[in-house]
C-alpha cells in the first residue's frame, strides 16, 4: 500500500496549497488503521499532533484565540505542552503496535545523535560534559550519576575531572520534579546546550568528586584497574583501602566503570549508577555506554594534542619573545658601545674650541665695554659652554654612578632662563613663546642643571614639531603636595602608538637624533620622584607635564647609571 500523508486537522482549511489538502485523520497509527509503511513515515516526524505547530492554518487560529487575558494565554501555552507530549506518546505507540525493537531503534538514534554532536564541540571540557548529559539524560541511557575520573600522567595519581548527577536523595527528588517539567521532546543537542550554557561543574556531586584522588598504580585497587578494564562491581566487596575510602565518599554501592583507552594509552575511566533509583544496570545499557566512550575517547584524545600542541606553541612563542628581547638588548648595548666609541674619539675635538669658547666668554665679562645688553648675551654664551662641557663629561661616564648636585631652585626662575635662552632661535622660526607662572611658588630642592636640561629639551622638541608659524606655552602651578611644569604646543601631535614609544632609549623620528633626549630626561625627573607624562592629539598639539614632589626625599647618590629597560610613562 501506498503511504498517504494526514493531516493534523478535523475540519477542512479550505488551504489548497497544503500537501496535504482533504486527508483529515488523527490518532495513532493503529487508530488511522495506517500500515506499517505508513508507520515508518509517521515516525519519522512527517505526521502527527506536533505536526500542528508548524501548520500555518493552525498558527493563525492560535493567534486568532489567544487574547489579551492571561487565562487564555495559559490556555494556548497548555495546548502547546499538550501537542508536544500527545507527539511523543504517538511516536512510541507507533513503534510498539508496529513490532519494532523499541530499544534497538533508540540506541542506534542515540549513537547517531552523539557521534554528530560531540565532533564539532571544541574543548574538552564540552566534550566530557556532552558525554556525561547523554549517560544521564532521560532521552539517553539515563542512568542517575555518571562520574569521570582523569589520569595524572606526571603524578602517577587518578583525580577526580567532573560529574552529572544528584549529590543526596534529596537532589534526586528535586532532579526528578524538575524533568517531569521538561519538554520531553528535547534532543540531546539542546540539553547539551543548556547544560554546557550553565555552571554544572558547581554542583554538590562536581565539586566533591574534585576533591578525590587515587593511585594511578596500584595493582590491588580495582579502581587503578578501572583505567583498563571494565567492571561492574559492588562498594561493599571491595578491601583495598583506597577503594574504600573512595565507595565511602562517593555513597556507592552496585556501580560499573568504563576506562578510556586510545592506543594502549588510559586517559582515565568513566564511572555510571543507578544509586536512587536502584535499577539495575542493564547489559545492553553497558554495551551502547562502551560504543559512547570508546567514541569520545578518540575526540578527548585529539583534544589533548591539539591544546598540547597548542602549548607549545605558546612556550616556542614566548621563547622567540624572549630571543627577541636578549636580542634587543644586544643592540641597545651595541649602540652604547658605539655611541661611547663616538664619544671617546670626538672629545678632544668637540673639548678644545668648547673651552676656547668658555674662556673667551669669561673673559669677556671680565671686560668694562661691554654694554649691559651685550653682557647678558655673552653672559649666556658662558653659561651654555660651561653647560656642554658638563653634558659631554655626563655623556663620557653615562655608565658610572654620579650624585645629584642639589640646591634650592626657583622653578619659575629656571622658566626666564630658558625663555631668554630661546627666544632668538624662536623668533626666527616666526613661532610664539609665551609663559604663564603661578607666583610665589616654593623653591624645591633639585640639580638645576639636569632640570634645565629637561626643560630645554622639551621646548626645542616643540619647536621642531611646529611647521610654520605656532606657539609654545610653559606653565607653572602648584597642585596638592606636588609642582607642576607644563610644556605645550600647537605642532602636528603625535599617535597614541607613538606616545608610547618616544621615551624609550634610542627610539627617534628625526633623520639626525639619537633618541636619548626624552629618555635621559625622564631619568632626570624620575631622579627626583617625579614624573614626566605626556598629552597629545594628532593635528592639534603635545603637551609633556613634569610633576615635582615639594617634599621629595632625596637619598645621597640618588642618581645611578641610565636604565634603559624602565617601564613604560603615563600618558
Amino acid at each position: 500500500m501506498t503511504s498517504r500523508q494526514v493531516c493534523w486537522e478535523l475540519f477542512r482549511c479550505r488551504d489548497r496549497s497544503c500537501p496535504v489538502f482533504g486527508d483529515h485523520i488523527v490518532g495513532s497509527p493503529a487508530l488511522m488503521r495506517v500500515d506499517a509503511a505508513e508507520v515508518v513515515q509517521w515516525r519519522s516526524g512527517q505526521l502527527g499532533p506536533v505536526e500542528a505547530l508548524s501548520c500555518q492554518y493552525f498558527r493563525r487560529l492560535r493567534e486568532r484565540g489567544r487574547g489579551r487575558r492571561a487565562v487564555d494565554r495559559n490556555l494556548d501555552l497548555f495546548l502547546e505542552r499538550a501537542l508536544r507530549r500527545a507527539a511523543s506518546f504517538q511516536r512510541r505507540l507507533a513503534i510498539y503496535e508496529s513490532g519494532a525493537e523499541g530499544p534497538h531503534l533508540d540506541e542506534l538514534s542515540l549513537l547517531g545523535q552523539f557521534s554528530q554532536l560531540i565532533p564539532n564541540l571544541g574543548s574538552i571540557r564540552e566534550v566530557c560534559f556532552a558525554l556525561l548529559t547523554v549517560v544521564t539524560a532521560g532521552q539517553g541511557l539515563g542512568f542517575n550519576r555518571a562520574m569521570l575520573f582523569w589520569r595524572d600522567l606526571e603524578e602517577a595519581r587518578v583525580d577526580g575531572h567532573c560529574a552529572i548527577g544528584p549529590g543526596d536523595d534529596r537532589e534526586a527528588d528535586r532532579i526528578w520534579r524538575e524533568l517531569a517539567e521538561q519538554e520531553p521532546w528535547l534532543d540531546l543537542r539542546e540539553l547539551v546546550r543548556r547544560g554546557l550554557a550553565g555552571t554544572p561543574e558547581d554542583a554538590p556531586l562536581a565539586r566533591r568528586l574534585r576533591s578525590l584522588s587515587l593511585p594511578a598504580q596500584e595493582p590491588a585497587s580495582r579502581f587503578s584497574r578501572a583505567l583498563w578494564e571494565l567492571q561492574e562491581l559492588h562498594g561493599e566487596r571491595l578491601e583495598h583501602a583506597a577503594d574504600r575510602a573512595l565507595v565511602a565518599a562517593l555513597d556507592l554501592q552496585h556501580f560499573v566503570t568504563l576506562p578510556l583507552v586510545r592506543a594502549e594509552r588510559s586517559l582515565g575511566f568513566l564511572l555510571v549508577d543507578n544509586r536512587y533509583s536502584g535499577v539495575s544496570l542493564a547489559p545492553e545499557r553497558i554495551d551502547v555506554l562502551q560504543v559512547l566512550v570508546r567514541f569520545a575517547t578518540g575526540i578527548l584524545e585529539n583534544l589533548i594534542l591539539r591544546e598540547s600542541l597548542e602549548r607549545s606553541l605558546a612556550r616556542s612563542q614566548a621563547s622567540a619573545e624572549v630571543l627577541a628581547e636578549i636580542r634587543r638588548r644586544i643592540s641597545r648595548a651595541e649602540k652604547l658601545a658605539a655611541s661611547g666609541e663616538l664619544s671617546a674619539a670626538v672629545a678632544h675635538e668637540i673639548r678644545n674650541p668648547l673651552t676656547a669658547i668658555g674662556g673667551f666668554s669669561r673673559r669677556l665679562l671680565r671686560s668694562s665695554s661691554l654694554g649691559e645688553e651685550d653682557r647678558r648675551t655673552v653672559q649666556v654664551i658662558a653659561e651654555e659652554a660651561l653647560r656642554l662641557e658638563e653634558t659631554l663629561g655626563r655623556l663620557l661616564h653615562s655608565a658610572q654612578r654620579e650624585e645629584l648636585q642639589v640646591h634650592p631652585v626657583d622653578l619659575n626662575a629656571l622658566v626666564r632662563d630658558i625663555e631668554s635662552l630661546l627666544r632668538d632661535r624662536v623668533a626666527e622660526a616666526g613661532i610664539r613663546l609665551t609663559s604663564e607662572l603661578e607666583p610665589d611658588l616654593p623653591r624645591l630642592t633639585l640639580d638645576e642643571r639636569r632640570l634645565k636640561q629637561v626643560l630645554l629639551n622639551l621646548v626645542q622638541n616643540a619647536i621642531e614639531a611646529i611647521e610654520g608659524k605656532g606657539e609654545i606655552h610653559i606653565e607653572t602651578e602648584r597642585e596638592e603636595g606636588w609642582l607642576l611644569l607644563h610644556v605645550a604646543d600647537n605642532g602636528c601631535g603625535m599617535s597614541p602608538e607613538l606616545q608610547r614609544r618616544i621615551f624609550r632609549a634610542f627610539y627617534t623620528t628625526k633623520d639626525e637624533g639619537t633618541g636619548l633626549g626624552l629618555a635621559l630626561s625622564q631619568r632626570y625627573v624620575r631622579q627626583h620622584g617625579g614624573e614626566l607624562s605626556v598629552e597629545s592629539t594628532p593635528g592639534v598639539g603635545t603637551r609633556f607635564s613634569i610633576r615635582l614632589p615639594l617634599r621629595a626625599a632625596l637619598p645621597v647618590g640618588a642618581a645611578r647609571a641610565l636604565d634603559l629597560d624602565h617601564e613604560e610613562p603615563r600618558a
